[in-house]
């Protein structure tokens, strides 16, 4: 294997969350895709495959992004559950080794960054964050930007829009951090399309599409600002539209009946590569000419025909009523992440005592069986999440709005302390991911065998010429030239 000769100093990661090639590369051959494929002409590129934990059927987020950062597998890494936090890593990341060669980061939404870490640079964790912190602490607006948009997601994909108000208090925001007259236009896109969506999975694809120009512009005004040697942007829409909307793209495969309205979905998940692409290409005009570029998914993404979320809709917890129903509403500060909820304690205060032992004593009405999977999270937090398996008959049946929760010999519909929001999900993580490496003396135009996540960490610190900070799992993969 060759080492590298002219190194770089500068490197910035574009991680694009649920990318694959089996949607890419038509993608790509078809032209929609130009600045993807300017790196795979220029560099080496291949298939990613992802890491799981022993015993887990799934390909997590949280597990595959610490492994990239890492390169060591879970059981060295120490994050081996979707709740968990940077606390629990247990290795050093790329970016501590950028930081220990006195080079600037800069770090924006790469999940298991929170809490952040005080660096020569800037941190803004992604949305498993359970507050608004970031570092420096001057930059919790720009959290607050993210999470008003990841809350307006959660709580309005049934019903529609954003509020009047709500939009003007984000603008002012957004212009207040560096959102100039340049990314105008694309928000101004995603915006008419929020207007103009007539149902509410149009209305939902349209807010993502929103997030993601707002987190890029936001990005490149911080990356202007603060011009780190590792700079890195993460993308979750080609993730979340692959999850909801794969079914209209293959609508034979999951035996649907289209209606005009959703046939306007059909393009929903190549359409998110290609906004994704010209994020991308927003990147790499403020790059440095010399910079090392990776493109990188986390795990790839597959159609599930048969999905294994039970129903026909997917439901969030609703925090604040389920806090209510045990008695703890003002003893409990309820986070929502992705389908789960995260509850901690006000500061400067404890934990109830009795917390888990409430949150247990939810039941459903229809089977007698406990409604939440309940875990704690050090002394200081608890996580819930849904617990609805398909192996019971009463929840395969469907029609989930018919169940009654009871607690504490109180009675109420599920829909009280359950909304929904949205269709099951049509598709769901794979292992096969996607990498792509360009910059000085990467070979160019290199197809690679299949390689590890855990080849990414060495690579990279190899291409700008960093040692290893400690053992990896993981290989420098044979792409110097």
């Amino acid at each position: 294997m060759n080492k590298p000769g002219r190194r770089p100093t500068h490197a910035i990661v574009f991680g694009i969350s649920g990318a694959t090639w089996d949607v890419a590369a038509p993608l790509l051959a078809a032209g929609r895709l130009p600045h993807l494929q300017r790196l795979v002409a220029d560099g080496c590129s291949a298939t990613m495959l992802s890491v799981r934990v022993a015993g887990d059927r799934h390909y997590r987020p949280q597990v595959g992004w610490v492994t990239a950062a890492t390169g060591c597998l879970p059981e060295h890494h120490g994050v081996t559950t979707f709740y968990q936090t940077a606390d629990d890593c247990r290795r050093v990341t790329v970016w501590d080794a950028f930081q220990a060669h006195g080079r600037r980061v800069g770090l924006f939404a790469w999940p298991l960054t929170w809490p952040p870490k005080p660096l020569d640079g800037f941190v803004i964790p992604c949305y498993h964050a359970r507050n608004d912190t970031t570092w420096p602490p001057e930059l919790a607006s720009v959290k607050r930007i993210e999470r008003q948009q990841h809350e307006a997601r959660q709580g309005r994909e049934a019903s529609g829009s954003l509020g009047r108000r709500e939009w003007v208090d984000l603008s002012l925001h957004l212009w207040r951090n560096g959102i100039r007259p340049s990314a105008i236009p694309a928000l101004g896109a995603c915006a008419g399309r929020l207007l103009l969506a007539r149902d509410p999975a149009s209305r939902a694809l349209a807010l993502r599409h929103g997030k993601l120009e707002v987190s890029a512009a936001m990005f490149l005004h911080l990356y202007k600002r603060w011009r780190p040697h590792l700079g890195t942007f993460h993308s979750f829409l080609v993730d979340n539209v692959s999850h909801r909307y794969w079914r209209y793209r293959d609508p034979a495969r999951f035996g649907e009946r289209v209606s005009p309205m959703q046939g306007r979905l059909a393009s929903a998940v190549d359409d998110a590569y290609v906004r994704t692409d010209r994020v991308l290409g927003r990147l790499l005009r403020v790059a440095p000419r010399d910079a090392m570029i990776a493109v990188v998914s986390e795990h790839g993404m597959a159609p599930e025909p048969s999905s294994n979320e039970v129903g026909e809709w997917q439901y969030m917890i609703r925090g604040p009523r389920l806090s209510a129903l045990i008695g703890l509403a003002t003893e409990l500060v309820d986070t929502p992440i992705a389908r789960w909820i995260s509850y901690r304690s006000p500061p400067g205060k404890s934990l109830p005592s009795d917390a888990v032992s409430r949150f247990r004593q939810v039941r459903v009405v229809e089977t007698g069986l406990p409604l939440f999977n309940v875990y704690e999270h050090g002394s200081d937090e608890i996580i819930v999440k849904f617990s609805i398996s398909k192996q019971v008959p009463r929840y395969l049946a469907g029609d989930l709005d018919a169940l009654h929760v009871e607690y504490n010999g109180r009675r109420l519909p599920f829909c009280e302390i359950a909304r929904r929001a949205g269709r099951q999900r049509s598709a769901m993580h794979d292992q096969r991911g996607i990498l792509v490496l360009s910059g000085p003396d990467i070979r160019p135009g290199v197809k690679l065998p299949d390689c590890s996540l855990t080849d990414f960490a060495p690579t990279l610190l190899a291409a700008v010429g960093l040692p290893a900070p400690g053992p990896f799992d993981g290989r420098i993969l044979d792409v110097f030239g």
